[in-house]
């Protein structure tokens, strides 16, 4: 590859791997200031789609005139529920698991900035095809993006002594001449990830954090969604308790 094309190439991917990044990180401030809002919603959403499952069931069993098994509706209703009901608790997990997540001092989170570029145009596996054919180079690179995900400058510090280590032990230098198929494709294709991540959220959520006026339309917006979600659920127990109050239709439990 041409100097100048291998100069571009490493620029934009080190400016990918630095958007996503940074998207990872607003995904993060995104959590912890409409958290616990997101949270009372989607509980909210969750409760109402297993009442609207209940009333189903109990309208098929009307039409169909049986008698509604409430044991067996609360079985089947269950069963329905469980991805509904795993995707809350990781939701509830993600929220609080940034609250405990600390903020990285400027200086450290621009010194790691720094030592990745060093790194990826060192070992980046998009760049040498040699680190994707080496097993030990593909294992310090992984361990490269976590602690640069995570602006751990100690263990990147160690890192870069290892991945050099290794770059001696199979002969490669830091100069170390190498060919990349399709340059100006992925190039292309490149610069169309990056306008992507760019104008798609987290990413976008930058300018929700550069205006208050915006955080707050926003918190009101999601209040009033609860809101609704509040009145609709009570107007889905009052159907329910429609059903299973109604004289014509006898709740059965199945006994052991």
């Amino acid at each position: 590859m041409e100097g100048n094309k291998f100069e571009k190439y490493a620029a934009l991917l080190i400016r990918r791997d630095q958007l996503l990044k940074e998207a990872g990180i607003l995904e993060e401030e995104y959590l912890r200031e409409f958290g616990d809002e997101m949270y009372n919603l989607y509980e909210l959403q969750v409760v109402c789609i297993e009442l609207k499952k209940k009333i189903h069931f109990c309208q098929a069993a009307k039409n169909r005139g049986e008698k509604i098994n409430a044991e067996k509706m609360e079985d089947v209703i269950e069963e329905e529920m469980k991805e509904y009901y795993l995707e809350l608790e990781e939701l509830f997990a993600s929220v609080q698991g940034v609250k405990t997540v600390r903020t990285s001092p400027q200086h450290v989170v621009l010194a790691v900035k720094k030592k990745y570029r060093e790194l990826a145009k060192m070992i980046h596996p998009d760049m040498h095809p040699f680190t994707q054919d080496d097993g030990t180079l593909m294992d310090l690179w992984n361990r490269v993006v976590e602690a640069y995900h995570k602006n751990d400058e100690d263990t990147m510090d160690e890192i870069e002594v290892l991945i050099r280590f290794r770059l001696e032990e199979l002969g490669y230098g830091e100069d170390t001449p190498f060919e990349i198929e399709d340059a100006d494709e992925k190039i292309f294709n490149l610069s169309a990830e990056i306008e992507e991540i760019i104008n798609t959220d987290p990413y976008q959520y930058k300018m929700l954090f550069r205006r208050t006026d915006l955080l707050e339309e926003k918190h009101t917006e999601l209040n009033n969604e609860v809101n609704g979600f509040l009145t609709y659920k009570e107007e889905l127990e009052g159907m329910l308790q429609t059903f299973l109050s109604d004289g014509e239709v006898t709740i059965v439990w199945e006994m052991d």
